[in-house]
């Protein structure tokens, strides 16, 4: 059975960010158009005397404050692609897309999918004489499913804090504007870039471990080899452990 994780765990964490940054939204844009004014007002005094130059000038400023403030406005939208690129960088390493709408649910299904071999693999042991390896096998398993959950607990903040920073970061990217505040807006822009790839390395470290397990321990969804390569379980366990 497949469990929607995403719907019950990030989906109202990311309602109620979403919620709280519309309300912070409607106060950054009165601030940056406050910005914007006395910005405005400082470039035509600077260029008065030169008509050529203060039209260069306004024109340069209405481009960015229309640019920057659509931003603002579509935050949301924006916050979505940002996701969908870096999600797009984790999915280069994998040959199994993982959906952005659904990040933690894939992961969980799959990498479960890939853990219940080596129970699938016990299974097909009988006999006293293969019950120690049938007992280490059950143990091994329990192993992979706690590393899983601690897994998916280490996505699902790495998502919320994605949501939480990139937001924020996109609201206030706009001060990279003006000459006063620019080098805020730069580190909103270096932040957002950091949590996406935060993101994205957990990611490709998953799915990197994904498809050791898939093409060493268990190709092509085999289990009776593993009954006579614990070796490769023991070493795959380890690489989960290691990158967990």
């Amino acid at each position: 059975m497949e469990i929607n994780f995403d719907e019950i765990l990030v989906k109202p964490f990311i309602d109620k960010i979403d919620s709280g940054l519309i309300t912070v939204s409607q106060g950054v844009l009165v601030f940056a158009t406050l910005l914007a004014l006395i910005d405005f007002t400082f470039t035509m005094i600077r260029t008065i005397e030169n008509r050529d130059q203060l039209m260069k000038s306004m024109m340069e400023r209405m481009l960015k404050y229309t640019f920057w403030f659509g931003i603002i406005l579509n935050y949301t939208k924006i916050k979505e692609i940002l996701l969908d690129t870096f999600i797009g960088l984790a999915n280069v390493f994998s040959d199994k897309n993982i959906d952005t709408s659904v990040i933690i649910g894939d992961v969980f299904n799959k990498n479960m999918a890939d853990i219940n071999k080596i129970l699938d693999a016990a299974n097909t042991m009988t006999g006293l004489g293969n019950m120690g390896w049938k007992l280490l096998y059950y143990f091994c398993w329990i192993l992979a499913f706690i590393l899983l959950i601690w897994i998916i607990v280490s996505i699902l903040f790495a998502v919320i804090a994605f949501h939480f920073v990139a937001g924020i970061s996109i609201l206030f990217i706009c001060f990279a504007t003006f000459d006063g505040t620019n080098s805020l807006g730069e580190k909103f822009i270096t932040a957002v870039v950091g949590a996406g790839m935060n993101l994205a390395v957990i990611l490709i470290i998953e799915l990197l471990c994904n498809n050791v397990m898939e093409d060493y321990l268990f190709p092509n969804g085999a289990v009776t080899d593993a009954i006579n390569k614990p070796q490769l379980i023991f070493g795959w366990l380890g690489i989960f452990a290691v990158f967990s």
